[in-house]
């Protein structure tokens, strides 16, 4: 059955960052701790921010996992800005119960809270201070600015999306599940799989027109996921629903909560909603086997 798409091919530029000094930032973005930040000035709430850093970079709200902490109070104070949000959010008044973003986990192992703080009785969220680059509660609705972080990636002039190594870009066909893997295969690439929320954050924006993307993963069940370029399970899986069949599809641009969320359901074959597909380019090519077709 044929599935009207817009091709998306993923290509991989190198297999690892074997050269260090090729490695860039895109977007605008400065390079700080082998990562990758963009500091935007003008001042949103929690939830506000973290969507800008989304839909108009592809990028996280920041978090804090090593010692990068240090370098981004300096880099504020440089340009003048004295505290800016943390993609944190706080349960309770104990830093393990405040939780990262983008299911990284909690806070524990990097805390730099004041002594007055998680407190949620100020607010459940969270604020870096530039000058001592630590942690303080706050409400949720204050606004404040905000950075932006993109992981390093490879120059690339001639790549539009350019993510971590890997070049994103479309082809337009209306093409069936079967069909789209040979077009990616003959261009060296694989359909896509996703890895991590961040990833999946990245992919999610590229599309600008509502509807469902067909993914590279074949869902035996509600956890258990066949990546059609054999690549190795991170543990990541954002399925939110899973009903008959076994094609997996990314809910796009539907202004909602719902961006990024995956489903298993075959009556997308019969949809009047096109359908892009997304893929990835991998250095080695294989066929998914028989039993495992998406249908």
């Amino acid at each position: 059955m044929k599935l009207n798409t817009e091709l998306f091919c993923f290509f991989l530029l190198i297999s690892l960052f074997s050269n260090v000094n090729s490695s860039i930032c895109t977007n605008g973005f400065s390079e700080i701790y082998n990562n990758c930040y963009k500091i935007l000035p003008e001042s949103l709430t929690k939830a506000d921010a973290k969507t800008r850093c989304e839909m108009d970079y592809g990028a996280a709200i920041l978090t804090i996992h090593n010692a990068a902490d240090d370098f981004i109070s300096k880099y504020m104070q440089g340009v003048g800005v004295t505290r800016l949000w943390l993609g944190l959010y706080c349960d309770h008044s104990t830093p393990e119960s405040c939780l990262w973003d983008y299911g990284q986990g909690n806070a524990l192992l990097t805390n730099r809270f004041l002594s007055d703080s998680p407190d949620i009785s100020k607010g459940r969220c969270v604020y870096m201070d530039a000058k001592t680059g630590n942690w303080s509660s706050v409400d949720c609705g204050e606004k404040m600015p905000y950075m932006c972080e993109l992981p390093q990636t490879l120059e690339d002039p001639s790549c539009d999306h350019n993510y971590y190594g890997y070049c994103y870009f479309p082809h337009s066909a209306p093409l069936a599940y079967g069909d789209a893997q040979k077009v990616c295969t003959q261009n060296n690439a694989d359909l896509i799989s996703i890895h991590s929320e961040f990833e999946n954050v990245f992919v999610s924006i590229i599309f600008k027109t509502p509807g469902a993307v067909l993914i590279g993963g074949v869902a035996l069940s509600r956890d258990d996921i066949i990546w059609t370029d054999f690549s190795l399970s991170s543990g990541y899986n954002n399925i939110q629903s899973f009903n008959t069949g076994h094609c997996l599809f990314m809910n796009v641009y539907t202004d909602n909560d719902t961006d990024g969320f995956w489903f298993v359901d075959t009556n997308h074959y019969n949809s009047s909603v096109s359908h892009p597909s997304t893929t990835q380019n991998f250095s080695k090519q294989r066929t998914l086997p028989a039993r495992y077709n998406c249908y």
